[in-house]
Order: C-alpha cells, then sequence, then structure tokens
C-alpha cells in the first residue's frame, strides 16, 4: 500500500474513532453512526466480506524496569533542583479501540 494511501486511511480512521468517542449510540440500539470511510471502502472493494474489523492502539507502556529509571530521575532531577522542579514519572498511558465497519 503506498504511503500516501495508508496515511489518508489512518486520518479517515482516527477521525472515525474521535467522532465514535464524541457520539452517544441510536436511539433502542447499541450501534454508533460514522459517515462513510471512502478510503477504507476503495481498499476493500474487492474483498466480498461486508464487515471490516479495525483496532486503534495510542499511548505507551512501561517496563518495569524503565519505569523504575523514571522514579530515580525523578528522584535526582528533585535533588538536583532542590525541589523547584520534580518530574512526575508516568507508569503507562494506553488505550486500544476495536470498531467493526459495515461497508453497506
Amino acid at each position: 500500500m503506498p504511503a500516501t494511501v495508508q496515511l489518508r486511511l489512518q486520518r479517515e480512521v482516527l477521525a472515525a474513532v474521535q467522532q465514535l468517542m464524541r457520539s452517544k449510540p441510536q436511539k433502542g440500539t447499541t450501534l454508533y453512526p460514522v459517515a462513510p470511510l471512502p478510503v477504507l471502502d476503495s481498499l476493500t472493494a474487492g474483498v466480498p466480506a461486508r464487515h471490516v474489523l479495525g483496532t486503534v492502539r495510542h499511548g505507551f507502556t512501561r517496563t518495569s524496569e524503565n519505569y523504575q529509571g523514571q522514579v530515580a530521575k525523578t528522584l535526582g532531577v528533585g535533588l538536583l533542583t532542590l525541589g523547584m522542579y520534580v518530574p512526575v514519572a508516568v507508569k503507562a498511558s494506553a488505550g486500544l479501540y476495536a470498531f467493526v465497519y459495515d461497508r453497506q
């Protein structure tokens, strides 16, 4: 897949996920309405399947060794600046979203 198409697809799916996060389900269902995804439709045009499963992840995670290093760095910076600046080590900030796109 060309890089330009991949970038357009990423932007399109990101916009759809952001729209999903702001919207509420349709009355009486658990379905969330989303605008059509033309790039995704064009990429799956030759596939006989009707549904597309997509996943979007964001953020980061840390190993225990990496987190311990960040805590040590926080203590070191705090001591060197005499408490004027103390960065806070974040253990993890990650999210995973999955969605099913119905091409019809």
